[in-house]
């Protein structure tokens, strides 16, 4: 688990030159995976989209609402490598299991920004429901989002995965604390993501050649 500082996808920090940092930590990570699926996950379509303005990497798929999950399945087991861009919360994100063999075909999942709910009155009104502090709440929805997408990368003894977590909030220590993980780096350094990629692929092509 690698948490990267300087990204962030909180709105009063969104423009033009964050979402061409988020595309180049997508790129050049993907670029250093040779095999198997590197999924991006973000906290809502129009952020996916923006960013993806700026990402140059193929093959990709692109998860929209109404996309079938079986074309998903689909184009992730069709491609030895493949970019995956999907939405937390979302049917590849959340429940659809990706498996080739006895492992999962996803090596790499980009948290790529917190995946905090819409702020609205739905939201506000099922906090206060729950009987919690809307910002506890928002966070306890977040960590779990995150989780349930790094458990798609994750779904037994036999996988190992790179997970980079790309928003300086996932240092916030509530944050931290509901996610429970283990971060082994911390760094606001996209090329230092890139070595630690390159060496952890490196690291998994000798297990898997083992």
């Amino acid at each position: 688990v690698v948490l990267l500082r300087g990204l962030t996808s909180s709105y009063r920090k969104r423009g033009e030159s964050m979402y061409k940092r988020y595309a180049e930590l997508i790129d050049r990570v993907f670029n250093e995976n040779q095999w198997g699926a590197t999924m991006v996950v973000y906290p809502s379509y129009e952020f996916m989209h923006s960013v993806l303005r700026y990402v140059e990497s193929e093959p990709r798929i692109v998860e929209e609402p109404d996309t079938p999950a079986i074309k998903l399945w689909e184009a992730v087991c069709s491609e030895e490598r493949i970019l995956v861009n999907v939405v937390a919360g979302s049917k590849l994100s959340e429940g659809i299991e990706v498996v080739c063999g006895d492992t999962s075909a996803i090596h790499t999942v980009i948290i790529a920004g917190v995946p905090y709910p819409q702020p609205d009155d739905y939201t506000k009104r099922l906090a206060k429901a729950f009987g919690s502090e809307e910002m506890e709440f928002y966070r306890v929805i977040a960590a779990t989002r995150t989780l349930q997408a790094i458990g798609r990368a994750i779904r037994s003894e036999n996988d190992y995965a790179l997970i980079v977590l790309a928003d300086t909030r996932f240092a916030h220590p509530e944050l931290a604390k509901l996610l429970r993980l283990r971060v082994r780096f911390v760094t606001s350094s996209i090329g230092r993501v890139v070595d630690i990629a390159r060496a952890f692929y490196s690291q998994l092509h000798s297990i898997r050649g083992a």
